[in-house]
């Protein structure tokens, strides 16, 4: 064997070892969520420091993220506990696990200095249930792109169900599902006096 036929065997045989100790191109992380602070709801447990919030981008599109202990949340460069105040500020960088949907990192900007919530006004909206949860007694309705209004419901909420060529029927809440098609009326825009579930349309 001459030496150019030696060293062409010893490249070829050289090259699956490279290629095998070649590192493995890191895994990309997903886009953190981008746009303004719509909604934030701390859980009962206070001393946990989680809860959630909503994320409303340009277009008008929410998201729901969860936060708990762990998650650094930052704003204007400080570290600051998870609470209401932070509804409308800008999301400047935010890391989360694409499974969960829990948020590691939140680093936002502020949007200036948060205005006292008016007192809600008396309410009757339509629209589709964006969720409804029986036992938290709460419903969320859609009322367009991106923007959804959210009721409590008790035990005084009444709930009829509209059935074609029929008087509505009486209901209880367990029975309205997401999709449905309601027309919520509140007299303190924040507790839901009734709700009446349209009729599926022919």
């Amino acid at each position: 064997m001459n030496r150019r036929a030696a060293l062409a065997l010893a490249a070829a045989l050289a090259a699956p070892a490279f290629a095998a100790a070649a590192p493995a191109a890191p895994a990309r992380e997903p886009p953190g969520p981008s746009g303004k602070i719509l909604r934030t709801e701390a859980s009962d447990d206070a001393a946990s420091g989680g809860g959630t919030l909503t994320v409303v981008d340009k277009a008008g599109k929410t998201t729901e993220y969860s936060v708990n202990g762990a998650t650094r949340v930052m704003r204007d460069g400080k570290k600051i506990p998870f609470d209401t105040a932070l509804i409308g500020d800008l999301v400047v960088r935010a890391k989360y696990d694409p499974k969960t949907k829990t948020l590691s990192v939140l680093e936002l900007k502020s949007s200036g200095t948060p205005k006292p919530a008016a007192a809600p006004a008396p309410a009757s909206v339509s629209g589709e249930v964006a969720f409804a949860d029986a036992i938290a007694g709460r419903i969320s309705v859609r009322l367009g792109p991106g923007l959804t209004r959210e009721f409590a419901v008790g035990e005084g909420t009444k709930v009829v169900r509209e059935v074609s060529g029929k008087t509505p029927l009486e209901a209880g809440f367990e029975t309205v599902a997401v999709g449905d098609s309601v027309e919520v009326r509140s007299r303190d825009g924040k507790n839901a006096d009734s709700i009446r579930v349209r009729a599926p349309a022919r």
